[in-house]
């Protein structure tokens, strides 16, 4: 049978190829990406049952784990699939002897790598799967063979304090908070999810107040302990977060309606939790996973970041926080050791020890002009008497139990001085559309002390 009336057959790449292989010049013409790539375990346990496989994993130098094997074989299936060759893996090694086996060879890695649709990580992964194929047979296929052509490194972004003040005006005490640790104590954006009270240590010291100690089973590739701080800034955006969960930090369903209660912490709770009631497909999704309902993921927190950037003429990512902090130690001359252990990459042992003696503190100290916001652009919340009356109903709403009373006649008693403010002609006009939402709540509310009143 021809390839390409091979090719032309739905699904019949899962199946095994049976007929003999053709020759080189056959091959090499008839190189044709397949327009699905599903990988299989079914597909990945015929592959190792093959000889010559299972001697490529034996040949490895360095011990490889399940989730390798895992990898290299889906590479290795991707590629015999798109060349037709599913499943005779020692084809390869037969093209590779022949006379020009090297030059072929390198044109089917090439082509693979050129034509393939999955992204170009995956692209990379594969050319070395198939790479190490070759030289655990000591059949090397030439250097310059399967190389990916990678996109310009992209300038690291790093904000300025000023763009880091903007960032936080106009967040919630989360948002805020969870910005402005980011942006001192330099932790991974899913060490940040996974982090609780019990990682946290004061240090009794009015400049950095709080010392985040991140052990490895939280970290990204789980190497080695990190230590890093939060300076007075961040300490007291965290605060003002914690004194809010403490009062209406829970949400739950009372008679239909949404009721805030508070929270109660404890050191297992998580620094920065999601406030939203999850219910339905997704709770059971999460329960499933062992997820607990409360917590955060990847995108949210890259929401927030987006959120807190938008319309500001800047975009920053979570992971940008790293370098900006590494940045300010470089030009304050912290020692190289030291800056790793805050940024929480593999040292040597004999570099923990500055943690014990206070050194790690005092150099991070140096550091904080250039990654601390002065005294006089630090973002203060203001007192409640400077506030808006929309603001001041927005947050009364926030914290109010709508099922009682008192609370939803103090709510119409408020509506109504804003409504008179907007009609008497000396005072400044308050934002329409505002307005319109204060009386559409009103309205809501007489009909709710109604429904009290029976």
């Amino acid at each position: 049978m021809h390839l390409g009336e091979r090719q032309s057959k739905k699904n019949d790449y899962l199946k095994p190829n049976t007929e003999n292989h053709k020759n080189d010049t056959e091959v090499s013409n008839e190189l044709k990406p397949l327009k699905r790539e599903l990988v299989t375990k079914n597909a990945i346990q015929e592959l190792l049952s093959h000889k010559c496989v299972q001697e490529w994993f034996k040949a490895v130098k360095q011990p490889v784990s399940e989730k390798t094997v895992d990898n290299y074989c889906r590479g290795m299936v991707r590629y015999l699939r798109f060349h037709n060759l599913w499943c005779k893996p020692e084809t390869l090694l037969v093209i590779r002897n022949r006379e020009n086996g090297d030059i072929l060879s390198a044109k089917m890695l090439n082509s693979y790598v050129a034509e393939i649709r999955i992204p170009a990580s995956v692209r990379k992964q594969d050319s070395a799967s198939i790479k190490s194929f070759f030289a655990c047979h000591y059949k090397d296929l030439p250097k310059k063979s399967g190389r990916i052509t990678v996109a310009p490194v992209k300038e690291k972004r790093k904000p300025t304090i000023e763009q880091l003040v903007r960032m936080t005006q106009g967040q919630n005490y989360r948002d805020r908070a969870m910005i402005w640790f980011k942006y001192s104590a330099p932790v991974r954006k899913t060490t940040l999810i996974y982090l609780q009270f019990k990682d946290l240590k004061e240090t009794n010291d009015d400049a950095l107040p709080i010392m985040v100690h991140v052990k490895p089973n939280k970290m990204k590739g789980q190497y080695a302990s990190q230590y890093a701080f939060l300076h007075r800034t961040a300490y007291e955006a965290l605060t003002d977060y914690l004194e809010w969960r403490r009062r209406a930090g829970e949400t739950i369903r009372v008679e239909g309606r949404t009721k805030r209660i508070g929270e109660k912490l404890t050191q297992d709770s998580f620094v920065f939790r999601s406030h939203r009631q999850l219910n339905g497909t997704r709770a059971k999704q999460r329960k499933a996973k062992g997820i607990p309902l409360e917590q955060l993921d990847d995108s949210m927190v890259e929401q927030i970041f987006k959120n807190a950037c938008e319309g500001k003429g800047f975009v920053f990512s979570p992971d940008d926080s790293r370098d900006f902090v590494n940045d300010g130690m470089r030009k304050a001359k912290v020692d190289k050791d030291w800056r790793e252990i805050i940024l929480g990459h593999k040292v040597s042992a004999t570099a923990y020890t500055a943690v014990q003696s206070g050194e790690l503190l005092e150099a991070f100290k140096d550091a904080l002009p250039y990654i601390s916001p002065k005294p006089d652009i630090t973002p203060k919340i203001k007192p409640e008497t400077t506030l808006s009356e929309v603001q001041k109903l927005k947050r009364q709403l926030e914290e109010m139990y709508l099922t009682e009373i008192e609370l939803v006649k103090s709510d119409i008693a408020s509506y109504e001085e804003m409504i008179r403010i907007d009609t008497d002609p000396t005072i400044k006009k308050t934002n329409e559309i505002a307005l319109k939402m204060a009386k559409r709540q009103l309205q809501k509310l007489h009909r709710l002390l109604g429904i009290t009143k029976q």
